[in-house]
Parts: structure tokens; sequence; C-alpha cells
């Protein structure tokens, strides 16, 4: 019954995760974890309920290689969160180690806490994407375990084909229906493209490239429409073409070149190319299978196509799709290869070279799980508009987060996995476990090229179905031919015989046990039952609280915006909204929480600022402004390599007993900590640099001194975007140019640069 029900719910996920954005939102990774952990305590529940189950554990191992991998990578990215004393930490990151000691140079050595560190910069925010990859694995662990028949895995495909043709009819409905939305919403980034309920093309791309070479294995399996014996009648050929069997192929085929059809017009370039990357090796692992003649079956069964006909039916599907979008008109497709002008000094290149040089400063064990965000653009060489939330390389991105050690275990396992797909694949004779396996082996190598130049799989629905094709794959290859046969199964061919007679193999054994050592097998396994449910449920118990969360996050962010637009002000709305955002706080410690506390405390000291009785005002706005210090300060805690957090608590310090700037010069500290985290950011420099330049009196010869250096060596080569703000800003503050001209003028080399927009 346990089963069962895992069973619908595996497949309830697979079906419902892409359809909010692809599954991207905190909530809808929230329902997939708690989803995914829920089954998973029912699969343990079951083998701690069971008299004989547990004692037949060993049924359907994963393959050691995989846990190895599998258990470094984990093993890593939970040292990244142990805090660590000072002379451990120099040894494993000593550029960490560095940092830490700069951030504690000065005041700043105020707000940095313990002596022990962490090697991720964000701990908080590892932890819970640690939770997030071992939901990945529980999930794929599940699929591995459940689906151990034939019927249960012809069903399951079934399902993963329906999920990837609803949203390729979804995807092409809007695109050619002229509204390219999701659920009434527009997505005005991708206009002239099918992207089904993902946000992004390239996600929709990545998820098609997963699903259509399954479609075609499924085909495989059971087609045989190329398969009609020569010599018969007309008669003859209406029966054989009425059967239910070439009907289903039909069938498949049809869904097949839909998936194929919509993939092409998600115009993502990749996408397309790895459309015929995908046929070119299907084609190519049916040349090279075994048994391979032409008069053969293809599974060497006499069940299914022979290996010409199996390439027939690939290449019939491939010239159906190609026909097709040729018919509806291909030039919006191939429009997407002449658009762009392809440069190494800009976009993904630029990405690559920086995040590279990031791997080669934290080699070891990388700058922590979530935290590649807040590193990166200390690694930036210009201005880059937006923010770059992903490396568009999801292999550098792994190496940069985790490390050598971390992120290498993790792409060797992928790999490792990838070819014992394969070697048990050409071991196959079944007909559909082979279809299957072949679909899987070919997705899977899809979706790995396409993470050479994309974060696809930073897409929860991406990731959790190439998880999919995994433990579905190793499955596939490893299933009994019989018709409803699992791993567990007995047949002759788990007996075999050495010197000392007839002996049972290990899966054998251990279903049946042993007179000595069955009671004591089952009781370990009942206690490993046990120790699962337990961690399950602190599993789900981090989960949570990292949930609601975001939870009350989302309610403050709700209550500004129906604030907003009923007109009320921020100060008749501040109890409700600080309520909201304690409670978000008191659940976790996210960084983002304490950002947003920290702004709405400033926010509401700026609003008192502007307030008459100026004794009253003082005391109102130096008391919030003591609270969002506090509330910066926590932020810098949490992650002390997020420039926001500094940026934010120099405003703070500035603004405390406005106008006479008493704390001035520990605002400019923390201003000047911004920058050097994120030099090349416009929004930051215009800022950071507006301030001391407004403040040029006050300034130290040092001060002023920095802030000409920085003029010099960060903008001169991107001045046509900074200098026009600065003036357009200064003339809406401070009105005359006249002193800002004097100040740049103080500096010849400066002066050289910014003259031309004065």
């Amino acid at each position: 019954m346990s089963e069962k029900v895992i069973f619908w719910g595996l497949c309830a996920v697979l079906v419902l995760l892409p359809l909010p954005y692809g599954g991207v939102y905190e909530w809808t990774i929230f329902i997939f974890e708690a989803g995914t952990l829920v089954l998973f305590g029912l699969y343990w529940a079951g083998k701690l309920a069971a008299r004989n189950e547990c004692a037949a554990e060993g049924v359907g191992r994963i393959p050691l290689a995989v846990k190895v991998l599998a258990g470094v990578f984990f093993a890593v990215s939970l040292a990244q969160i142990l805090p660590l004393p000072q002379e451990v930490l120099a040894f494993i990151s000593p550029r960490a180690h560095r940092f830490y000691q700069d951030v504690s140079a000065g005041w700043l050595g105020e707000i940095t806490g313990r002596t022990w560190k962490t090697i991720s910069f964000a701990p908080n925010l590892s932890l819970y994407e640690i939770i997030k990859y071992a939901c990945y694995g529980i999930f794929g662990f599940l699929v591995y375990k459940v689906i151990r028949t034939k019927n249960k895995a012809k069903s399951f495909v079934f399902v993963i084909i329906l999920s990837g043709i609803f949203q390729a009819v979804y995807g092409l409905t809007e695109l050619w229906g002229g509204t390219s939305r999701i659920f009434g919403w527009t997505n005005k980034w991708n206009q002239g493209s099918a992207f089904g309920t993902f946000v992004n093309r390239d996600h929709f791309s990545a998820f098609l490239e997963m699903i259509f070479p399954l479609s075609l294995g499924y085909l495989l399996a059971g087609a045989d429409f190329f398969a009609m014996k020569k010599g018969l009648s007309f008669r003859e050929k209406i029966l054989w073409f009425g059967q239910e069997r070439l009907q289903k192929s039909i069938i498949v085929g049809t869904a097949a070149s839909i998936l194929g059809v919509a993939l092409l017009f998600s115009r993502c370039r990749a996408g397309v190319i790895i459309f015929f990357v995908s046929i070119f090796i299907m084609l190519m692992i049916l040349s090279m299978a075994e048994g391979g003649r032409k008069t053969e079956d293809w599974g060497g069964t006499g069940a299914g196509p022979g290996r010409s006909r199996s390439k027939r039916a690939v290449r019939t599907v491939s010239l159906a799709v190609i026909l097709t979008a040729v018919l509806i008109g291909i030039q919006p497709i191939l429009a997407r290869f002449t658009k762009d002008t392809l440069t190494l000094k800009a976009g993904r290149p630029v990405y690559y070279l920086n995040t590279v040089e990031m791997v080669g400063a934290y080699p070891l064990a990388g700058v922590g799980l979530g935290a590649y965000m807040y590193v990166y653009p200390m690694f930036e060489k210009a201005s880059d508009p937006g923010l770059l939330s992903h490396a568009h390389n999801d292999y550098l991105e792994v190496l940069a987060e985790s490390g050598v050690v971390g992120g290498a275990a993790l792409i060797a396992g992928a790999i490792a996995t990838l070819m014992l797909i394969g070697a048990g694949w050409a071991k196959r004779h079944d007909p559909l476990l082979r279809g299957i396996g072949l679909g899987c082996l070919v997705g899977i190598a899809a979706i790995l090229i396409h993470s050479f130049g994309d974060f696809s799989l930073r897409i929860p629905a991406n990731a959790t179905y190439l998880v999919t094709l995994y433990a579905l794959g190793l499955g596939a290859v490893g299933l009994r031919s019989r018709q409803g046969a699992g791993l567990g199964n007995i047949n002759s061919k788990n007996i075999s015989l050495n010197k000392s007679g007839l002996k049972r193999d290990d899966g054998i054994t251990r279903i049946l046990g042993s007179n000595s050592g069955g009671r004591g097998k089952a009781a370990l396994a009942k206690m490993k039952a046990s120790l699962m449910l337990a961690g399950t449920v602190g599993l789900l118990f981090l989960a949570v609280k990292h949930n609601l969360g975001f939870l009350y996050l989302n309610k403050y962010e709700a209550a500004r915006k129906g604030a907003a637009e009923g007109g009320q002000s921020l100060m008749s709305g501040f109890p409700e909204f600080e309520r909201q955002l304690q409670k978000a706080v008191r659940y976790s410690n996210n960084p983002i929480f304490y950002r947003e506390a920290g702004l709405l405390y400033l926010g509401m000291a700026a609003a008192e600022n502007m307030e008459t009785g100026k004794e009253e005002r003082d005391a109102r706005r130096d008391a919030l402004l003591d609270r969002a210090r506090e509330a910066f300060v926590e932020q810098i805690k949490a992650n002390p390599a997020d420039a926001q957090g500094y940026y934010y608590l120099g405003k703070v310090y500035l603004l405390y007993n406005y106008p006479l700037l008493t704390y001035g010069d520990k605002g400019r500290m923390f201003l000047r900590k911004t920058l050097n985290l994120k030099p090349h950011d416009l929004f930051f420099n215009q800022s950071v640099i507006f301030d001391f330049l407004a403040m040029w009196d006050g300034l130290s010869e040092e001060e002023k001194a920095w802030i000409m250096k920085w003029l010099k060596t960060v903008w001169v080569t991107n001045a046509e975007a900074f200098y026009p703000e600065l003036k357009k800003r200064w003339e809406k503050d401070i009105k005359s140019l006249d002193a800002l001209k004097v100040i740049l003028r103080s500096d010849a080399a400066v002066w050289s640069t910014a003259s031309r927009y004065f």
C-alpha cells in the first residue's frame, strides 16, 4: 500500500513541480521538499513496519561508486557550514581566512561576531541549499527503489511524457496564439518563443531536451510500423494498420514529434543544436549496439523492431519535426543564430573567466553553496548591468561553490552514473527496458551538454527530472525482463556453482537470511530505518522553519504593496510591517530577512527626519537607526560577502544626528567596504562616490586620495555610464555644478575623462 502511495506521489511531483514557473519560488521548492520528505518517511516507515522487508534491504542497491561520490559532495557541503578555528580555516581556505581578517579590521571587528568562522560565506543559505540537494537525491532514491517492475516503469515514463506534452502544447499554443502568457501573466522577456510554464525559454528547452529522447526510446520499445512483411494482400495490410500496438506507436511517435517541434520553437540556440545532437547520439548508439544485424530484432527477443527499423523510426520522427518547423516557418528559429554577435569580451565568456578565477581563489572547499552570487562581484573586471545570480555554466558554478573536492565529486558522480547506465544498457535484451534505458541515456547526455552554457539545473523542475532520469535509467538496466518481475525476484540466474558446491548470490542471501545471522541483519535493517526516519523528520523541520520565514516575508511584501496601492503611509502601516518581519527573523536567520528589517527601520528613520519638532524627532529617528543598525549587523554576520549590508549600515551611520554627520567617518568606512566587495556595481559607485564628493570638505586627505584613485582606476573605461548619472543627481540634490567641477579638476587624470560630460 505504501509503495502505491509513493509511486503516485512521485508522479504528482513530476507533473506539478514545473507548473509554477519551473518551481523556482520558495513556496514551490518547499512543497517539493516537504512532499519528497513525506514520501521518504513513508518508505522507511513501511520498511520498519514490515516483518520481512527489512531483511531484504540489499535488493536493488545503488552502485557503490555513486554513493561514495555523493557522500563526498555532501560531506564537503556540511563541512562548509561548521565553524572552524582560524588555523584550520587558514589551511583549508587561505583566501577566506584573509577575507575574514580584512572584515575584522578596525571598526568592522565590532560586528563580525565569534572568532571561529565557516568556509561558507553564507552558512544559512548553504544549509538551505544542502536540504534542497538532499531532497533531489532522496527523490532519485525513491524512484530507483519504487520503480521495480516493468509495468511501473512503463506507467512512470508515460507520466513523464504526458508532463512534457502538456508543457509543449501549452507553450506552442501561447506562442502561436500571440499571447505569450503563463496562466495569465505575460512573459515580456521571451516574446516570440515557446516557453511553456517556464519564465526562461532556455530552461524550458532544457526540460524538453530530457523528455524528447525518452519519448523516442519509449517509441522504439514498441514501434513496429516499419516491420510490415512483404507480400501481404491489400486486406491484410488494412488489418495490419488497424492493430492496437501500431496505433499506440503512432500516438507515441506523434507525441515525440510535438516535443521536438516545441523544442525547436523555444528558439533556444543551445536547445536547437542539442536537438540534432540528441538525434545523432541516439543513431550512433543504435549503430554501435551489439547483435545489430538487420534481420535480428533490436532486443534479440523477437518482440521489438530490428536495429535498422529503430534507426528508421528515429529518422522519421526527426524529419517530421523538421518538416513541421519548415511548414510553420523556420525563419524565427534561424534568426536566433544571426541576431547576436559572438564576442569573447562580454557576456558568458567573461562570466566563465571570472568564475575560473574564483575557483582558483577558493580551490579546495569553495565559497559555500548558495554564495556564488555574493562572491562573484569581487572578481568582476568591468561594470555589468544587473546582478549575476549564476555562472551560466553549471560545472563552473558547482566548482566555485563546492570547491574542487566537492564539485569534482558531484560532476564525477554524474558522469560515472551515466557510464553505468550505458554499460548496463548494452547488456539489456528486453525491448521496453532497453528503450527506456536508451531514452534516459540520451536525455541525461543532452542536459549535461546544455549545462556547459547555461544554469538550467539550478531550476528545481529540471534538477528533479534529471535525477529521475538517472534513477529510472539505473533501474531500467537492472530490472528483470519478465513482465511484472522486480529486482527482488528469484530465478535460476541467481544461483551459481563454485568449488564449494551450490551457492546463493548475495541478493538471495539477503532476502532469505540465514539461520545464524538473519535476525541480526533484520535488527540492523530496522535500526537503519529508524535512523532514516529520524533524519527525515530533522530535514523536514529545517525545511518548514526556513519556509515559515519566507511565508512571513511574503506577507510583509503583500502588506507593503497593499498599503502603497491604498495610499497608506509607511509610518501608519509600520506596526504591521514590523510584526511580519520579526516573525520571519524568528523562524530563520536568513540574511535576506535581516536586510528587509533593516531597510524598514532605515526608511522609518528617514521619514522621521522629515518631521517637525526637533528633539522628539531626533530621539525617534535615532531609536529607529539603532534597530536598523542591529539588523544590518546581523545581516553582515550571516553573510559577510554581501555588499548590501555594508552599504546600508554606512547609510545608517551617516543619518545619525543628521546633518552634523557625527559618525560620518564610520559611515564612510562601511561605504568604502561596499565598493571593495562590488567594485564595478554602477548603483553602488554612483551612490557612494556622490556621498563622498558631497562631503568633500569633511574628508581626510587619505579619503580624498582614495576617491580620486578610485575614479581613475574603476570608471575611466565606462565613463559614459557613470558621469552623466552623477551630473544628474548633483543637479537634483545640490543644484550648482561649480563645486563638483572644482573637485574633479583637482586631479588632471580624473578631469581629462570627466570633462567630456560637464
